[in-house]
């Protein structure tokens, strides 16, 4: 299976887009030293990745 070359950049950036309209309190600094199982547990992408909440805790 062919995955086109930007994809997971794509991807990462609607997260991140994601999480930032979700929390716009969150500081830049904040978010961009944020464990990856962080931002996407605030987003709208949650349910369809392999996270699950506890996660956060390890």
């Amino acid at each position: 299976m062919d995955i086109p070359q930007w994809a997971n950049y794509k991807i990462g950036y609607e997260i991140v887009q994601s999480y930032r309209k979700n929390h716009p309190e969150v500081s830049i600094g904040r978010w961009t030293r944020m464990h990856e199982a962080e931002l996407i547990a605030g987003s709208d992408f949650e349910k369809i990745t392999a996270y699950e909440r506890s996660s956060l805790n390890d």
